[in-house]
């Protein structure tokens, strides 16, 4: 019971200055952008504590296999950092403007945007990794490679044999043509009635009736 109070209240500590670090970057990313663009400021949370959230859920509960896990874990990390570094940023650039401290210069504001955006292209990367990592994903990859390589096999035996496999059809495809043309202008081709025994009929037997 004292365990889960316990974490409970550090959970809740935990998400509280979430929401906290979440509302100052939101902060400084609306100042970076346009009045009417302002909207997409929330998308851009989704790389700092929106990372954090994720990743960290991913990995207590959804990752298999080494590669998901080291994805999950760096991500969770670097995001975090992001979220501090994105927070500590806006704390100086509200502070500078109230003559608190030295306001963040062009260069420092440049630095972190840019930051930003590598952060949100880290993202994007990582939940791809996540989906390429995934067993279920490479075990359907290595199955279609092996098929590849069968079919591939395949044609090189059956071009090896195509020589034999052509002068073996080439005497019925010949006749069947032969007897096409034949036909064409009314010849009749002569039936192919079986050799007599030694000391039997030439002609055909009937068949029983």
């Amino acid at each position: 019971m004292k365990k889960n109070i316990a974490t409970l209240l550090i959970s809740a500590l935990g998400l509280a200055l979430m929401i906290y670090t979440a509302m100052r970057g939101l902060d400084f990313i609306t100042a970076t952008l346009p009045a009417d663009k302002q909207i997409l400021a929330y998308f851009a949370l989704a790389a700092t504590e929106g990372g954090v959230l994720f990743f960290l859920a991913y990995y207590l509960y959804g990752a298999e296999g080494g590669w998901q896990r080291a994805i999950s874990i760096i991500m969770l990390v670097i995001d975090f950092i992001g979220s501090i570094g994105l927070f500590t940023a806006d704390t100086l650039l509200r502070a500078g403007e109230n003559g608190i401290v030295k306001t963040l210069a062009p260069d420092e504001m440049l630095t972190v945007i840019y930051a930003m955006s590598g952060l949100i292209a880290l993202n994007v990367a990582a939940s791809i990794g996540l989906h390429l990592t995934d067993p279920e994903a490479q075990k359907r990859s290595i199955a279609a490679d092996v098929k590849d390589k069968v079919q591939a096999e395949a044609m090189r035996q059956l071009t090896e044999q195509s020589a034999s496999i052509a002068a073996e059809l080439s005497p019925s495809v010949a006749q069947s043509m032969a007897d096409e043309i034949r036909a064409q202008y009314g010849v009749v081709p002569e039936p192919n009635w079986p050799k007599p025994e030694a000391g039997g009929s030439n002609k055909p037997q009937s068949p029983l009736r």
